[in-house]
């Protein structure tokens, strides 16, 4: 048997990075990106043909071309940049976008607190835009980091990156307020931590042995934290795949097949993997 036991597809913010992108190819000769648009190197690719999207260099800037800027953010510094140069489009995710907008008061009573993953776009371009964050890397000891920061006032508010896992995010809060009172905070995003619901729900009630299949691309941080919270709490066989061919010789007949899917990989392509599975095990 071959179940999807969660939502999949493409998040809100995604979703708007590829409409945004489509509407800046119909008015643009070329669309220029600084990164790649989503965390899927295929899907990236194929949505960068489609739309006559190249990665911008030293060349100059073509007549009648466009920038688009990625769903994970980007630095006032590059906007302020190009503006004058081409047409901005801004493919950021709208969860991101109100953040900064919430950040550009900074509120001098407060202590910001942000906890992300070092040289994740997201994160590097809310450091880049707002120099007060404190920065805590979630890949290290949060405690000693959180320890050791130079708090000047005890009232905290705390941002998260939206794809973190809400498990380490809980965690990070917990370790603040011990010295400390979180008088403002931010989540996760809802598009993640849905899936991680519904796959708690779902793998919690199976008894028998089993293989998960998360669609994505390796590079993608919600599926390495769906990968981590399935392997963590039920010490499953679970591999984060992007194509048939690499789910090919994983395949074990004899277990059965769940799937989900990282929020840059589109509903599409796992509908298509899931038939392709499918006829596999058929022949």
């Amino acid at each position: 048997m071959v179940k999807i036991i969660s939502e999949i597809g493409y998040c809100s913010g995604v979703k708007n990075a590829i409409s945004i992108l489509s509407k800046a190819s119909s008015s643009s000769s070329t669309v220029y990106l600084l990164h790649p648009l989503l965390h899927n190197i295929k899907e990236n690719d194929f949505l960068m043909k489609k739309n006559n999207a190249k990665y911008i260099n030293d060349e100059k800037i073509e007549k009648d071309s466009s920038l688009l800027f990625s769903a994970h953010g980007y630095r006032f510094k590059d906007y302020e940049y190009y503006k004058d140069r081409t047409n901005v489009f801004i493919g950021t995710c709208p969860i991101i976008l109100s953040r900064y907008k919430l950040l550009l008061n900074e509120d001098k009573a407060l202590t910001y607190i942000f906890l992300g993953k070092k040289g994740h776009e997201e994160s590097e371009a809310f450091l880049s835009n707002f120099p007060f964050l404190n920065f805590v890397d979630v890949a290290l000891d949060l405690e000693k980091q959180i320890n050791d920061l130079n708090i000047k006032s005890k009232n905290v508010f705390y941002i998260p990156q939206t794809t973190l896992s809400k498990e380490k995010s809980e965690e990070c809060i917990k370790i603040i307020s011990k010295n400390n009172k979180v008088v403002k905070k931010l989540d996760i995003c809802n598009s993640y931590f849905n899936r991680i619901v519904d796959i708690d729900s779902y793998l919690s009630k199976v008894k028998k042995d089993y293989l998960l299949l998360i669609i994505g691309d390796k590079l993608s941080s919600n599926a390495n934290e769906i990968y981590s919270f399935v392997q963590k709490k039920f010490n499953s066989k679970v591999y984060i795949v992007n194509s048939f061919d690499e789910i090919k010789t994983i395949i074990d007949k004899d277990k059965e097949i769940y799937l989900t899917s990282a929020t840059s990989t589109s509903k599409e392509k796992v509908l298509e993997i899931k038939k392709e599975i499918e006829d596999y095990l058929a022949d």
